[in-house]
């Protein structure tokens, strides 16, 4: 009885912490997902098109499309940032204005509609990007980084010439259990104890 009572609980605990956030701006904006535990990896994916004669890289932020902070909402430390800088679209990631960790994303902004992943592991500072139907490539990160994060990651959506968002995903671990989860575990004891009872 014991044994089936730890199994289910660790099994619950697990899909306690497994949570996705899904957000589809209609032009700039940020939007806050709360409770985000920044030692487990953080998976953001984003749908988008882009118009025929688009002027990404002329607009706000040196063509940001999409940002996410995770110590306030100041891109410029601690954040991931896609942009169209006047050298081609990039995947920055900054500590503090750290520009020089660029990774390029070959055709992301060539009309069409695209979907861009990204896959941070900011505890060990490595991460993954994989665009369209493309392979894995890995993203730089600053040298020796030290990042410090808050109890949230920040969502920022840039209003750009010719870009119009799909959604925009994040699966994540939460700090915090899931209700749902919860609830899953409630049941799943309420049901070892009726069968001890019968």
């Amino acid at each position: 009885m014991k044994q089936v009572l730890f199994v289910l609980s660790l099994l619950c605990a697990g899909l306690a912490g497994a949570a996705e956030f899904n957000w589809t701006p209609s032009g700039a904006g940020t939007t806050t997902i709360q409770h985000v535990d920044f030692s487990k990896p953080i998976t953001i994916s984003i749908a988008y098109t882009i118009a025929n004669g688009a002027s990404i890289g002329t607009g706000p932020q040196n063509g940001n499309i999409l940002a996410a902070s995770w110590n306030g909402d100041n891109i410029t430390y601690n954040s991931f940032a896609f942009r169209n800088i006047t050298t081609g679209p990039r995947i920055v990631i900054n500590e503090n204005e750290s520009y020089d960790n660029n990774t390029v994303v070959t055709g992301a902004f060539a009309e069409d509609t695209h979907t861009l992943t990204v896959t941070l592991d900011l505890a060990n500072k490595t991460g993954t990007f994989t665009f369209d139907s493309g392979a894995a490539t890995n993203i730089g990160f600053p040298t020796n980084a030290g990042f410090t994060f808050n109890d949230a990651l920040v969502l920022h959506a840039y209003d750009q010439t010719g870009l119009t968002y799909g959604e925009i995903s994040v699966d994540y671990t939460s700090s915090i259990p899931e209700p749902t989860a919860l609830a899953l575990l409630a049941l799943g004891v309420a049901g070892v104890a009726l069968r001890r009872r019968l």
